[in-house]
Parts: structure tokens; sequence; C-alpha cells
């Protein structure tokens, strides 16, 4: 009975170590090949991208490594000494995306010599969305956190390229359909009234209000709009329609206004 259950504890180690240690090199998919950022990122992987700073320039590569630097995705290189540390390294990269953005996180670079506590270098690339790849790259800041604590210090850099746009790979629009329809419209309208007003003036010799174009609409547009406000949501039946002017408590009508005034001397001339 004994030897049985030896058999079948050892069949169950057995089991259960060839499981993990199958599944052990799947469980962690490199973010360049897997299938989110795989094909994306690869799209720039043969691009050499460059960046400098007062004292350094910094060549990068995504997905790839730099020249005579096997291993490394970020390296900096003194400019006047021409010594290069390596900031961090191809195969110890983490991303992060958005809908419009992507941050790659590159780590285990060489080691400070003096500050941030002696910890490896670490470098931040973020990618965000535009048409069309730049191989410049700007230097946002080194930072240098002062806490004795974390000491946590990263080299921080910004690249523009399409690769961070999504799945279409295209750059999101700055404005809505909507704002876009009401520009157009404001500009057709300033337009319209700008050429007008130059044309009454200069062909016709217009001058005051008579050089506004369709003057008689503007003067009439507000009150218009007055009276459908009332008519459609006060249940107020239609001045302009019955023509009961007299009821109304402002009369913008200048001939309406005209007829009043003339009615009013009337009456005071009359004996």
């Amino acid at each position: 009975m004994s030897n049985w259950i030896i058999v079948i504890v050892g069949l169950f180690i057995l089991f259960t170590v060839g499981h993990t240690a199958t599944l052990a090199p799947s469980s962690h998919v490199k973010p360049c090949q897997s299938s989110n950022f795989g094909p994306r990122l690869k799209a720039i992987k043969d691009i050499l991208f460059t960046a400098q700073d007062v004292n350094y320039t910094y060549n990068i590569r995504i997905c790839n490594d730099v020249k005579n630097h096997p291993g490394a995705a970020i390296v900096q290189t003194d400019r006047k000494t021409k010594k290069t540390y390596v900031i961090g390294k191809s195969d110890n990269l983490t991303v992060k995306a958005g809908s419009n953005w992507m941050l790659l996180t590159y780590g285990n670079g060489d080691a400070y010599n003096h500050h941030c506590n002696k910890r490896p270098r670490k470098g931040l690339v973020m990618l965000t969305c535009a048409s069309g790849t730049s191989s410049v790259v700007s230097v946002l800041e080194e930072y240098k956190e002062k806490s004795p604590v974390t000491n946590d210090c990263y080299y921080l850099f910004e690249m523009v390229t399409n690769v961070a746009c999504g799945n279409d790979n295209t750059p999101p629009l700055p404005l809505s359909p909507g704002s876009i329809f009401v520009i157009v419209v404001i500009a057709l309208l300033c337009g319209f009234l700008i050429l007008g007003i130059l044309l009454k003036v200069i062909v016709f010799g217009a001058r005051g209000k008579d050089a506004v174009p369709c003057v008689d609409f503007w003067t009439t547009f507000f009150t218009l709009q007055a009276d459908g406000c009332d008519y459609m949501c006060r249940c107020k039946k239609s001045f302009t329609a019955h023509g009961d002017w007299d009821n109304r408590d402002n009369d913008y009508s200048p001939e309406l206004f005209q007829d009043k005034k003339s009615n009013a001397d009337d009456r005071l001339l009359s004996p």
C-alpha cells in the first residue's frame, strides 16, 4: 500500500513540475513579440532615433539594438569625453498604451556612479500620435529624485509617430465635426458681411446703415425670432400675422413706430 502511495505522489510531483516548466516560457511575452504592440513597434524598428541636450547625445532603437552596443535600446554619449552609458536594454521593456499614446520603459541600464543610490539607469520614451514619424526625439528631462528612500531616476524622451495612433494609425481630429461646421458657417457669414459692405460702399457709395447688406433683413431678424419664441413656446398669437402691434409692449418696427407717433401727434393737435 505504501508503495502505491509513493508512486502516486511521485507522478503528481512529476506532472506538476512538468506542467509548470511547459507554461513558464510562454507566461511572459515580450512587448515586441506580442500581438498587441509587436506589429506597431516593429514598424519603426529600423529607424535610429537621435536626441541631444547640452552635454549628451542619445541614440534610441525600438525593438532593436543600438549599433556597437548589443542588447542596448538607449545609449547616452558624453559629447566631450565620448564615453557611453547604456540607459535601457531591449530585453527589459514594458509598454503602456492609450488611444493616442504609448509609453515605453527601458530599464536595467548602467548603474549611476554616485547619485540616485547607484541604481541602474532607466529610460522612458513617450510616443505621441502624429502623421508620419520623425527620427528626431525631444529630451524632456532627466529626473533625479532627492528622496533617500526611493531615489527614482529616469530619462524622459518624447517621440512623434503614427504607430501611437491606435489600430487605424491616423492622428485624432483636433476639432469635432460639429465645431468645424460652426466655424465654417461663421466664416462664411463674416465673409458675406465684409464683402457686401465693401461692395456697397465702393461701388454704390452707400453710407451708414445703408452699407450693410440686406439691412432690412437684419433689422427685423431678432424681432422675428422673438415673435417665433412667443408663438411656439408661450402659445401666443403671431403679431406679424395678425398685425396686432398696438397690444405689443415693445414695438421694434420702424414703420409702425412712425405711424403710431404720427397718430399721437394728430391727437395733440386736434381741437
